[in-house]
């Protein structure tokens, strides 16, 4: 998968401590997050996976989760992807890249 391997290096940037990060610059954060996730699951190789599987897939640190956790949440609340009733993580069908 190497949609996956491209990715999984800008995840372990995620790491941050809260004195870090001001208002702004955690958005931007979030919004960068956001646009690698939104890559990730329009690639035609994609298989829906669940949050602890996207963690490991993304080689997210366990401090980090909460950040995942926030960005997922977000994506789910705008429409950008959805959550299945298994707890699965996908694009809307209407979006699918084929």
């Amino acid at each position: 998968m190497e949609f996956l391997n491209q990715h999984s290096d800008e995840w372990t940037f995620f790491g941050y401590t809260d004195t870090m990060i001001r208002a702004g610059d955690e958005m931007n954060l979030i919004n960068e997050k956001k646009k690698i996730i939104l890559e990730i699951m329009q690639d035609k190789h994609y298989v829906p996976m669940k949050f602890k599987e996207l963690a490991v897939v993304l080689n997210v640190k366990k401090e980090d989760r909460k950040l995942l956790d926030e960005v997922l949440t977000e994506l789910v609340s705008e429409g950008q992807i959805m959550l299945s009733k298994r707890g699965k993580y996908s694009i809307p069908k209407e979006q699918y890249v084929k």
